[in-house]
């Protein structure tokens, strides 16, 4: 419950900048950067074009199922998040 409150403090109240910088442009972005960078580079295609492809098809796929679900079907069709 406790980290359900903060995240909606935390969504609600603006966050300080120099928290921003200090954290994310100093430490997470820089981390992640390092490895992810080398990573994408041995591939010759964009690795989040790959995503969005794999989402839309997903998604594709799941208007797909629903529909031929009939319509009294519809909703049980579709997967439960």
């Amino acid at each position: 419950m406790a980290i359900v409150v903060a995240a909606g403090l935390l969504a609600v109240l603006p966050t300080p900048a120099p928290w921003v910088e200090a954290l994310y442009s100093r430490r997470l972005y820089v981390a992640a950067q390092n490895v992810l960078t080398p990573l994408s580079n041995l591939v010759p295609f964009a690795l989040f074009d790959v995503l969005a492809a794999a989402v839309a098809a997903g998604a594709g796929l799941c208007c797909c199922n629903a529909l031929r679900a009939g319509p009294g079907r519809r909703l049980r069709a579709l997967p439960a998040a």
